[in-house]
């Protein structure tokens, strides 16, 4: 079982080196990162304070543009597996993305936020022409509630590591998200990696594992240092 800690406290190689020595089952997801720069607004902070979503407190550390990202990238993979987060916000990056990145970088595609409308320009754009056999990770990241034909089809072009994403700790959703899990793992009788994130709630990962997440991905967990630590010497991890 592998634990993929997401931006902010990926993009830092000091503190992933750190972590990674503690345990050699974390892997950072750094990012993420998108063809065009992207910016923070002193807005966008105050709404994310407001809202306690800290993955969005740093200002530009989870927003790079590529180039930037790749470089960063190197930094983190100097101490060990390593993944590079890239956001899909157009279908017709495709082409230019797989010009760019190149095919020994572990990567993270996130179309989290666009699969339900555009999944068809995606894969007519020729998404799965950005799975190369030199990785140890493709990861397709995807809203927790994805249908199970999105995922198939997905799935056809050369998908079998998933990120299945929610940002929220409400036990409702935390309860979907872990029939939903197993739902896809009996849909493709474990043909399939699936990452189960985000996890707020250590003593929700036996349940994880039930259903079919074969790794774990945690972002907000880290801001209480003794929570996270409590998490990462866990023995089913």
């Amino acid at each position: 079982m592998k634990v993929f800690i997401t931006a902010p406290f990926s993009n830092f190689p000091t503190i992933m080196n750190i972590l990674k020595k503690s345990n050699k089952n974390i892997i950072p997801i750094i990012g993420s990162c998108s063809l065009y720069p992207t910016k923070t607004t002193y807005n966008d902070l105050y709404n994310a304070i407001k809202q306690s979503n800290y993955s969005k407190i740093f200002p530009k550390s989870h927003e790079n543009n590529l180039i930037k990202g790749i470089s960063n990238y190197k930094d983190v993979k100097k101490y060990g597996d390593t993944i590079l987060s890239v956001n899909m916000s157009d279908p017709n990056d495709i082409e230019y993305l797989n010009i760019i990145i190149p095919n020994n970088i572990n990567i993270e595609i996130n179309i989290d936020s666009n699969v339900r409308v555009d999944i068809d320009n995606y894969i007519s754009n020729g998404i799965g022409d950005l799975i190369s056999s030199e990785r140890d990770f493709n990861i397709c990241k995807v809203p927790y509630n994805t249908s199970l034909n999105i995922l198939e089809k997905l799935y056809k072009v050369g998908f079998r590591q998933f990120h299945l994403n929610k940002q929220d700790n409400d036990p409702d959703l935390t309860k979907y998200h872990l029939t939903k899990i197993e739902e896809v793992d009996r849909y493709f009788f474990g043909d399939m990696e699936i990452i189960a994130g985000e996890i707020f709630e250590i003593d929700t990962i036996p349940r994880y594992r039930w259903c079919g997440a074969e790794h774990m991905s945690i972002s907000t967990i880290c801001m209480n240092p003794f929570k996270m630590n409590k998490l990462l010497n866990n023995s089913i991890i």
